[in-house]
């Protein structure tokens, strides 16, 4: 549990800095979507090399921070929505 915790850091960060960089790209849930998926990737990456001590990449260590990234990506969609719903009832 506090693997997961601790995994919410980075890949809030990366995913962040990705939207940061993506932010010109008018895609509504897809941009979300890649952008949380390559967060997840790389977090997944970089944890799978981290923990290798040395050997071949651990793989197994990174998989808690796909399911990590998915909270993110779900308070992104969410977060989505409610702003859609709001602009939607702002030009009623």
């Amino acid at each position: 549990m506090i693997t997961f915790i601790a995994a919410l850091v980075p890949t809030f960060l990366i995913s962040r800095l990705l939207l940061w960089l993506t932010k010109a790209w008018r895609a509504g849930y897809a941009r979300y979507v890649v952008v949380n998926l390559a967060s997840g990737l790389i977090a997944m990456v970089l944890a799978a090399t981290g923990f290798a001590n040395g050997g071949p990449p651990r793989w197994d260590a990174g998989v808690v921070y796909l399911a990590a990234q998915a909270v993110w990506l779900a308070v992104d969609l969410f977060a989505h929505r409610g702003r859609i719903a709001q602009k939607t009832k702002q030009e009623v």
